[in-house]
């Protein structure tokens, strides 16, 4: 009986331990099962590991420059008759640095390259790789000079300028080449720039007559503006060959073109012709429904002179900075400034030619030698220019030497090629040597005498509505002696501008007469019967 109570007992403890067990189990798979119906999954998200999109910018370094003459003179004297050789590097020699730091560097070609040293319109090859060397790499070539080259001195001058990696644009053998190269695209470091160029040709010579030289229309140019969008580039150019010779101020028709431009979706019109430095204006327009502000220089001067009168002396280097969003890809104009320059003709016994950075030389930095009577000249004309264009722009002044100049000359010629290209590298033992200098020979210019009707003078600028007085289309004002003057027609032919008084203005303006022009200056005035 004793033994059956505890086996008894035993019996009921170990069945009371297995439940306890399967209890404790039962109450682990059911929290189990809560905690696994209650999870949550997690995403993760990436987005705190992106960058956050600040604004960042690349930059792309602009230098333009007006007028590139290469004269008998300097040809002449730039030939070593012992060596037998060209040498054309002392022209730029204190302008290279600054060129050399353009990534894009652009000028308006007033010399062509086309073999004959007799053509009064031709430099020797030599000359070309100078300008390769200073960091030119975009030609323009739609000008009144152009136009006295044949088709086959054109074709070898772009020739010329391609075999040393400098683009050319604004003269073209036929449509087929323009409308396939047409449009200039500079494409430099993320950047895409469109380049235009046009002249105006009053009297084109027979000789350039079949082939195209881009001449200023509103219908060609508002067509090519349109051809320029449709590539999509991040910056437009239009350089223009305009304008009368050393004309000091814009007339109104060139105002009314820069405006009409840049509302075709330029950003940038440039001109040059005059052979002086004219004013830069900021002009505000409306383009796609949004006001913006673009920039015209209507004259930059010469680069290089081909002459050695004062006047002709000076000119300026627009030196700017583009600045594009890598977010958005907008582009616009960032630092920009004006360098004065100044073409000394040295007329020791060495009769060479020097482009000088005015500043350097006013602070010492460059060309101490230069003599007290030219460096006064040089400071008073510059001065008209610093007056003028201060207004709109500041003067960019780099930190130049004689030891800055000596180091750039040696590395592009150790290594034949400027700073700012050097993966097409051209060496100079290839070159064709150019014949000496040959006697130039005399080609009829067009005369220089333009005759123009006046029939307006105010004191204050008063546009015209040529929509309603049709037969003023195409009239300029020009600011003579503080009034406002209006002009119409431009001809070297009297009889043409006879025809034009007696028609159409002299019914409609009894007080309007002739005003014959030279070289850009008032010379006489006629009156009719």
């Amino acid at each position: 009986m004793g033994k059956e109570l505890i086996s008894t007992s035993m019996l009921n403890t170990r069945l009371q331990i297995q439940w306890q067990k399967i209890f404790l189990l039962l109450v682990v798979l059911l929290l189990s099962y809560t905690g696994f119906t209650q999870a949550r999954v997690r995403t993760i998200d990436y987005d705190e590991d992106k960058p956050e999109a600040v604004d960042s910018f690349r930059l792309l370094h602009l230098i333009i420059g007006g007028n590139i003459y290469q004269s008998d003179y300097q040809i002449r004297h730039a030939f070593n008759r012992v060596t037998k050789k060209y040498d054309f590097s002392s022209e730029l020699r204190y302008i290279d640095p600054v060129l050399n730091l353009g990534d894009v560097v652009i000028a308006n070609m007033k010399t062509g390259f086309t073999g004959d040293n007799a053509s009064p319109f031709s430099a020797p090859d030599e000359f070309a790789l100078t300008l390769k060397y200073s960091g030119l790499n975009n030609c323009l070539m739609a000008n009144q000079n152009t136009a006295y080259l044949d088709k086959n001195a054109m074709m070898r001058t772009k020739k010329t300028l391609e075999m040393f990696d400098m683009h050319s644009t604004g003269a073209f053998t036929d449509n087929g080449m323009r409308n396939s190269n047409y449009p200039l695209m500079i494409n430099k470091k993320g950047f895409k720039i469109a380049l235009l160029n046009y002249t105006t040709l009053t009297q084109r010579p027979g000789i350039s007559r079949d082939y195209i030289i881009n001449q200023i229309d509103h219908v060609q140019i508002e067509r090519d503006m349109r051809a320029a969008r449709a590539q999509h580039p991040d910056f437009i150019i239009v350089y223009l060959d305009w304008g009368g010779n050393y004309q000091e101020y814009p007339a109104y028709s060139q105002e009314a073109l820069g405006k009409f431009i840049l509302e075709q979706g330029a950003n940038l019109v440039v001109g040059t012709f005059p052979n002086t430095v004219q004013r830069i204006d900021l002009i505000n327009y409306y383009y796609g429904n949004k006001e913006k502000q673009g920039m015209v220089c209507y004259s930059l001067g010469n680069l290089i002179s081909g002459s050695n009168e004062t006047r002709n002396k000076s000119g300026i280097v627009l030196d700017m900075n583009l600045k594009k969003n890598n977010f958005t890809g907008e582009t616009s104009i960032g630092d920009y400034g004006f360098i004065p320059l100044w073409n000394y003709y040295d007329t020791s016994a060495q009769k060479r030619t020097y482009v000088i950075p005015v500043a350097s030389v006013e602070q010492s930095q460059l060309f101490n030698n230069l003599p007290r009577h030219e460096r006064s000249i040089m400071s008073l004309q510059t001065m008209e220019i610093r007056k003028m264009l201060g207004r709109s722009s500041d003067e960019i002044q780099y930190n130049l030497s004689e030891i800055i100049v000596e180091n750039v000359a040696q590395s592009t010629m150790l290594t034949n090629a400027p700073l700012n290209n050097k993966f097409n590298p051209f060496d100079e033992k290839t070159l064709v040597k150019s014949a000496p200098p040959a006697v130039k020979q005399s080609i009829p210019m067009t005369d220089d005498t333009v005759y123009r009707i006046q029939f307006y003078e105010l004191k204050k600028l008063v546009p015209i509505d040529t929509s309603y007085y049709e037969h003023l289309k195409g009239y300029e004002v020009m600011l003579e002696g503080g009034t406002y003057r209006y002009l119409l027609g431009n001809s070297t032919s009297l009889t043409e501008i006879l025809k034009l008084y007696y028609d159409i203005m002299k019914p409609r303006y009894k007080t309007c007469f002739i005003v014959a022009y030279y070289q850009g200056r008032r010379v006489k005035t006629i009156t009719p019967w």
